[in-house]
């Protein structure tokens, strides 16, 4: 079953539109939490200098939101929150480019997306992106 989910993954990324603009952000500069209230069709590009070494930060897209995230080779280890939460009733669009990794604290998944929410993942400008999502004590990958 996993290998049906994952070649059915695989034919759907490519038919994804593209945003239409992008704003970048590198984790070390942000320095904290981003949080994502717009449904305006920016995609949002998290960058890293440092990969090998996890941040803090975290990322939350409100509910009502629309967004696109694309992960270009980032280390995120989130000690009390989600990495990556989408709130009730918001839409998330995550890219992948590169290997990027979200960890979750206690009982707080890599990435949080509830049953009412909405999340795409497609693949991002290069090919072959990944996703490594786990969480904390109790927590779920996503």
């Amino acid at each position: 079953m996993n290998k049906i989910f994952r070649a059915a993954l695989s034919v759907c990324l490519p038919f994804l539109p593209a945003a239409a603009s992008a704003v970048t952000y590198d984790l070390a500069a942000l320095g904290g939490a981003l949080v994502v209230s717009s449904t305006g069709g920016e995609e949002i590009v998290l960058v890293q200098s440092d990969p090998g070494t996890a941040t803090t930060n975290s990322v939350t897209v409100q509910s009502g939101a629309a967004a696109t995230l694309r992960l270009s080779g980032v280390n995120i280890s989130n000690r009390t929150h989600a990495a990556v939460s989408v709130e009730p009733g918001a839409e998330l669009t995550l890219r992948l480019d590169g290997t990027n990794f979200l960890s979750g604290g206690a009982g707080c998944a890599g990435l949080a997306v509830p049953c009412d929410a909405v999340l795409r993942i497609a693949a991002g400008e290069a090919a072959g992106g990944l996703l490594v999502a786990t969480g904390g004590i109790g927590g779920a990958g996503i």
